[in-house]
């Protein structure tokens, strides 16, 4: 278990770097309308990862660190998704 779960851990550290840079450039770039339309979209995010929680548990602890990861993917490519349309939109 234990070195299943430090891989997982490891990969998961990535993601949140990634991560903390995608949202440190979309939070530079929103206006208070988009900060408020991202605070609803982060719950709809929460409750995805609130299900993929209770469900990959059955893996025991490695399933958490999968369930963060894939909630860290999402909230990624949401932001990539974003940042694309703000620099089309903005030129």
């Amino acid at each position: 278990l234990g070195p299943s779960l430090l891989k997982w851990y490891c990969l998961y550290v990535l993601i949140i770097a990634v991560n903390g840079m995608t949202e440190c450039f979309m939070f530079a770039a929103m206006s208070k309308d988009d900060v408020d339309s991202y605070n609803y979209k982060m719950m709809v995010f929460s409750a995805v990862f609130l299900g993929a929680s209770w469900y990959l548990t059955v893996l025991g602890s490695v399933g958490f660190v999968i369930a963060n990861c894939l909630n860290m993917l999402l909230r990624i490519y949401h932001r990539l998704v974003e940042s694309g349309n703000k620099i089309i939109a903005d030129p």
